[in-house]
C-alpha cells in the first residue's frame, strides 16, 4: 500500500491494488471503497488479462481475449440490471482459462464462471437450497434468468 497525504491534518489515504481507497486515521475506522464493485471487478479482469500460460506453475491456461471480453460484458450486464456484483478480491482466473466471480448476496454465495461461449454457476445459499448449472448459452450482454433471480 502507498500512503498519499491529502491534507495537513495527518489524515492519509492508502491506495491498495489500484482498485480501492481507504481512509487511514491511525484508528480502526471502517474501510470504504471509492470505486464501485463493478469497477473493481473490471480492474481484476484487466489484471487477469495480463496472465501468461502456466501462470500458476501447474500448466494453467490463460483466459482468452474472448473470455476477457465476455467477463467485461457480464459485469456491464450486472451493472445495467443494478444487480449485486463482487469486488476485486472475488474475481479469479481458473486453470482452465475461465474467470470466476464469487458474489456474496443476502441469500449467500453465487459463484459464476464465464467461458468463451457459456457460463455456469453454483450457489451456497444460507437456506440450504442450492442450484447449479454447468452450461448456460448466452451472448453475455444480459444476465441469464437462472442467475439474475439470485442477484437482483
Amino acid at each position: 500500500a502507498k500512503n498519499v497525504p491529502l491534507s495537513s491534518n495527518n489524515i492519509e489515504y492508502v491506495v491498495e491494488r489500484q482498485s480501492s481507497l481507504r481512509l487511514n486515521t491511525g484508528t480502526d475506522c471502517p474501510v470504504f471503497s471509492v470505486q464501485s464493485e463493478y469497477d473493481q471487478a473490471r480492474d481484476a479482469i484487466s489484471e487477469i488479462a495480463l496472465l501468461k500460460n502456466n501462470w500458476d506453475g501447474h500448466q494453467a491456461s490463460t483466459p482468452s481475449r474472448v473470455v476477457i471480453a465476455n467477463s467485461k460484458k457480464f459485469i456491464s450486464a450486472l451493472e445495467k440490471g443494478n444487480m449485486t456484483c463482487c469486488d476485486y478480491d472475488n474475481v479469479e482466473a481458473t486453470p482452465y482459462g475461465t474467470i470466476v466471480f464469487n458474489i456474496d448476496t443476502t441469500m449467500g454465495l453465487v459463484s459464476v464462471e464465464v467461458g468463451e461461449t457459456m457460463m455456469g454457476f453454483f450457489t451456497d445459499l444460507s437456506d440450504g437450497h442450492n442450484y447449479a448449472s454447468e452450461g448456460i448459452e448466452t451472448d453475455f450482454c444480459e444476465v441469464p434468468q437462472q442467475i439474475s433471480v439470485l442477484l437482483s
